[in-house]
C-alpha cells in the first residue's frame, strides 16, 4: 500500500498526526532512557576492572569523558553506586513511559473503534433507501463490528511497525558503538532473513481478504436466520440451515486458521534464526575482532534481550497489517458507498403542517432493479387535508412506494409531488417527516417498557401524553392490565402481546406525536376479525377526535369503508376513485375485491350453521 492511500485511510477513521507524533515521541523516549540505562552497563564493567581510576578511564574512552561531565555538572560524585542508581532510574523510567505509551495506544484504539462504529451507523441512517434494499443487515453489522475492529488496528499497526523501527535503530546505533562490524553483520544477514519471508507475507494478506469475506458471508446469514427462526421452524429446515451455517462456518473457520497459520511461521522462523545468527556473529567477533568480555556482555544484552524481540515485532506488526488490510479496505468500501448513498436532505423551506391538499402530477417512479418496468406510472391525485383517504389495490400495484414518496423516503423519478402547493423538494426532511407519523403493517417492537415505546419519535411526551394517546388508540385497557403496567417490558418484537395489541400499540405511538398527517400502512392485513374491528373502532375515535389527515393503505376493505375517500391503484395507476358506495357501484376492481372479501367472511358462520 502507498503511503498516500494509507494516509487517506487513517485520517478517514479519525487518526491523526497528533495521534501519530504523540505515540513516536513517546517510544521514542522509552527507547532513550532504555539505551542510556543499558548502555551504562558498559561504563559500569569498566569502573569494576579499572578499580575506581577516573583518569585512566578517560583518557582511554570519550564515553567515560562525557560521563564525568555529566556528573561534574551535577555536582555528583562518581561511585559505583552512582553509577548503578543512574542506571536503574533510567530503566524505571524507560518503564514508566513504555506504561503511558500503552495506555495512550489502548485509548486511542479504543476512541477510533468509537467513532468509526458511531460514524459507520450514522452514514447508514443517512443513507437513502435504495442503499437499504441492496445492502443485507447482517453484512451491515459484520462491517460495523468485527470489520471495524480489524479495520483499525490496521490502521494503527503501520503506526507501531515505525515505533519498532525507530527503537531498532535506536539499538543498532548502541551496539554500533560497542561492536560496529559485528552489528553490520549481523543487521544485514537479519534483512536477507525477512526478504526471504516475503513470500509467506504474500500468503498473510490473501488469507486475511478471504477471512474478511468469510466473516461478512456468516454475519449476513445469521442476523437473516435469527430473524426468521420461527418461519425456519414451522417449516422443518433446521437440518438444511445447519448445513448452510456449518459451510459458512467452516470457511470463516479455515481462513482464520489459515492467516494464523502464517502469522505463526514467520513468528517461529524469525526468533531462531535471529538468535543465531546474532551467536555466529558474536563467535566470530571474539574470535577474529578481539572484542571484550565486556563488549560481549553489552552485546548480548542488547542483541538477545532486546534487539532481536524488537525485529521480530517489526515482522509480526507487518503480517498483521497485511492481514488486516482486507477488513481496511472492505470498512472503507462500506463506507464510501454509504456517503455516495446519502439522501437528499431536501430545501429550506420549513413544513408545519398541512392544511390544503397533496397533490401528484404525472408522478413516476422506478427501483434500480426494475428500471423498464415503473412501480408507479403518470400518478394524478389529491388527498385532502383533515380527511381520511384510503388506498386500495392488488399487490403490486404501487400502494407502498406512493407513501414512501411522501416523508421522501423516496423521491419521484419523474412529475411533482405538492404540500399546499409548494413542490416536496422545498421541504427541509426533518420538518416534513416530523409533521408525518407512520404505522407499518408489521410493527416494529424493541424491548423497551411500553411508555418509552409510546415515546419513540417524541422522547419528551408527558405521562399525561402517553395515556391520552394510549386512550385514544384503544390501546389502555389492555397496557393497564399488564403486570407493571406502562413499566412492563415488551420484549423483542413485543412478543408478549398479540398482533391486535401490538398494531394498537403501534398506533399510540404515532398519535403521540400530534402529527399533521398519519399514514397507516396495512395496519389490519395480519389481524383476525376481533382485533381488525377493535382496530377499526380506534380509527373511527382518531377521526373524530384528532385533528390530521389520515391516509390508509388497506387490504382489508371493510377497515376503510367510511373514508371520504378511496384511491384504487392497479398497475402504479389510478383507475378508481370515490366513496365506498360509489366504487362499489360502479364495478371494477374494488367492487370485486369486496364482494370477495364478504364472501370469505360468511363461509365459516354459513359452514357452522
Amino acid at each position: 500500500m502507498k503511503f498516500r492511500d494509507y494516509l487517506r485511510l487513517s485520517r478517514k477513521l479519525g487518526m491523526n498526526a497528533r495521534f501519530e507524533v504523540t505515540l513516536l515521541a513517546l517510544v521514542l523516549l522509552a527507547a532513550a532512557f532504555e539505551g542510556v540505562g543499558i548502555g551504562m552497563l558498559l561504563p559500569i564493567v569498566h569502573f569494576i576492572q579499572n578499580q575506581g581510576d577516573m583518569a585512566a578511564m578517560a583518557a582511554d574512552s570519550q564515553l567515560w569523558a562525557r560521563i564525568l561531565e555529566v556528573f561534574q555538572y551535577f555536582e555528583v560524585p562518581v561511585t559505583l553506586g552512582a553509577l548503578i542508581a543512574f542506571s536503574f532510574s533510567c530503566i524505571v523510567l524507560r518503564q514508566g513511559v513504555s506504561y503511558a505509551r500503552q495506555l495512550y495506544y489502548l485509548k486511542l484504539r479504543e476512541n477510533l473503534v468509537f467513532n468509526a462504529c458511531n460514524t459507520g451507523f450514522h452514514r447508514y441512517l443517512e443513507a437513502d433507501a435504495a442503499y437499504h434494499d441492496r445492502e443485507s443487515s447482517g453484512s451491515v453489522v459484520n462491517s460495523l463490528t468485527t470489520e471495524l475492529r480489524m479495520a483499525v488496528d490496521a490502521i494503527l499497526t503501520p503506526v507501531q511497525i515505525l515505533s519498532f523501527a525507530l527503537m531498532t535503530a535506536f539499538y543498532v546505533l548502541l551496539l554500533l558503538l560497542i561492536t560496529g562490524p559485528v552489528t553490520v553483520a549481523v543487521m544485514a544477514v537479519l534483512g536477507i532473513v525477512i526478504f526471504a519471508l516475503r513470500n509467506q507475507l504474500s500468503k498473510t494478506r490473501k488469507s486475511g481478504r478471504q477471512l474478511a469475506e468469510a466473516n461478512e458471508n456468516m454475519s449476513a446469514f445469521l442476523v437473516q436466520r435469527l430473524k426468521s427462526v420461527r418461519l425456519v421452524r414451522l417449516s422443518g429446515t433446521e437440518a438444511a440451515e445447519l448445513t448452510d451455517m456449518r459451510s459458512l462456518t467452516k470457511r470463516q473457520r479455515d481462513s482464520t486458521v489459515y492467516m494464523k497459520t502464517y502469522l505463526a511461521r514467520v513468528n517461529v522462523l524469525m526468533e531462531p534464526i535471529a538468535i543465531g545468527v546474532s551467536l555466529v556473529m558474536l563467535y566470530i567477533g571474539v574470535q577474529f575482532l578481539d572484542i571484550g568480555i565486556e563488549e560481549i556482555g553489552v552485546f548480548a544484552l542488547v542483541a538477545m534481550m532486546r534487539l532481536m524481540p524488537t525485529v521480530n515485532e517489526i515482522v509480526r506488526s507487518s503480517q498483521t497489517f497485511l492481514a488486516f488490510l482486507g477488513s481496511l479496505l472492505n470498512f472503507e468500501r462500506r463506507l464510501d458507498n454509504m456517503i455516495a448513498a446519502h439522501e437528499q436532505r431536501g430545501g429550506e423551506q420549513m413544513f408545519e403542517g398541512l392544511h390544503g391538499s397533496i397533490k401528484f402530477r404525472d408522478v413516476g417512479f422506478h427501483y434500480d432493479t426494475k428500471v423498464d418496468t415503473p412501480a408507479i406510472h403518470q400518478l394524478n391525485l389529491e388527498i385532502l387535508a383533515g380527511r381520511m383517504t384510503a388506498l386500495v389495490g392488488p399487490s403490486g400495484a404501487g400502494k407502498s412506494t406512493l407513501i414512501d414518496l411522501l416523508p421522501r423516503l423516496r423521491d419521484p423519478t419523474e412529475g411533482v409531488i405538492t404540500f399546499d402547493g409548494q413542490p416536496l423538494l422545498e421541504y427541509s426532511v426533518e420538518s416534513l417527516r416530523s409533521e408525518i407519523s407512520y404505522v407499518s403493517q408489521l410493527p416494529v417492537i424493541f424491548n423497551v417498557t411500553v411508555a418509552a415505546h409510546i415515546r419513540y419519535g417524541k422522547p419528551d411526551a408527558s405521562d399525561l401524553e402517553v395515556r391520552e394517546a394510549a386512550a385514544l388508540a384503544g390501546a389502555a385497557d389492555f397496557i393497564e392490565a399488564l403486570p407493571n403496567g406502562y413499566d412492563t417490558m415488551l420484549g423483542e418484537e413485543g412478543v408478549r402481546l398479540s398482533g391486535g395489541q401490538r398494531q394498537r400499540l403501534d398506533l399510540a405511538r404515532a398519535l403521540v406525536r400530534k402529527a399533521s398527517i398519519l399514514i397507516l400502512d396495512e395496519p389490519t392485513s395480519n389481524l383476525d376479525a376481533e382485533a381488525e374491528e377493535r382496530f377499526r373502532d380506534a380509527l373511527s375515535q382518531i377521526r373524530d377526535v384528532a385533528d390530521a389527515t389520515i391516509i390508509v393503505v388497506a387490504h382489508r376493505l371493510s377497515t376503510i369503508a367510511a373514508a371520504d375517500k378511496i384511491i384504487t391503484l392497479e398497475d402504479g395507476r389510478v383507475t378508481a376513485t370515490g366513496g365506498h358506495a360509489e366504487l362499489l357501484a360502479a364495478g371494477g376492481w374494488y367492487a370485486n375485491a369486496y364482494a370477495q372479501q364478504m364472501a370469505g367472511d360468511r363461509q365459516p358462520k354459513a359452514a357452522a350453521g
